[in-house]
C-alpha cells in the first residue's frame, strides 16, 4: 500500500478516536502505533513504543522549560506582571484600543526582562 494511503488512514483514524473522547496524546499514540506495525511489524513498533518516552525525557534542552514556566509563575505571584500590565494600561489607555495595546506591551515588556516566549505566555495568560 501506498505510504500516502497509509498515512490518510491513520489520520482518518486518530480524529474518529479524537471525536470519540479520547485524549489527543493518546490518540496520536495509537495511529502511530498501529502505523508503525501496519508498515514494519510488532517488533519495531514496541521498540519505538519504549526508546522514544526515554529519549524524550532525557533531553537535558528541554529542562529549561518547566524553569522558565516557574520563573513567570513565581513573576505572576511576586505581582511583577500585575505592575507591568498597569503602567502599560495607564500609558496606552486614552488611545483606540488601549486594552489590547497594553496588553501587548505588557508581554513585550516582560518578554525582553525574562527573555522567554513560554515564561511571559504562563504569566500573561494568568493575569
Amino acid at each position: 500500500m501506498a505510504p500516502e494511503a497509509i498515512a490518510l488512514i491513520a489520520l482518518a483514524g486518530m480524529l474518529a478516536l479524537m471525536a470519540a473522547g479520547v485524549p489527543i496524546a493518546v490518540s496520536m499514540g495509537v495511529a502511530s502505533f498501529v502505523g508503525l506495525v501496519w508498515v514494519r511489524d510488532v517488533g519495531v513498533a514496541a521498540s519505538v513504543l519504549s526508546d522514544v518516552p526515554i529519549e524524550f525525557s532525557a533531553n537535558w534542552i528541554l529542562s529549561a522549560v518547566p524553569m522558565f514556566l516557574l520563573m513567570g509563575s513565581v513573576a505572576h505571584r511576586g505581582g511583577l506582571i500585575t505592575d507591568i500590565f498597569r503602567a502599560a494600561r495607564l500609558w496606552l489607555s486614552s488611545l483606540p484600543g488601549g486594552l489590547a495595546l497594553s496588553t501587548t506591551l505588557g508581554s513585550a515588556l516582560f518578554g525582553a526582562a525574562s527573555g522567554s516566549s513560554v515564561a511571559t505566555a504562563a504569566a500573561m495568560g494568568r493575569l
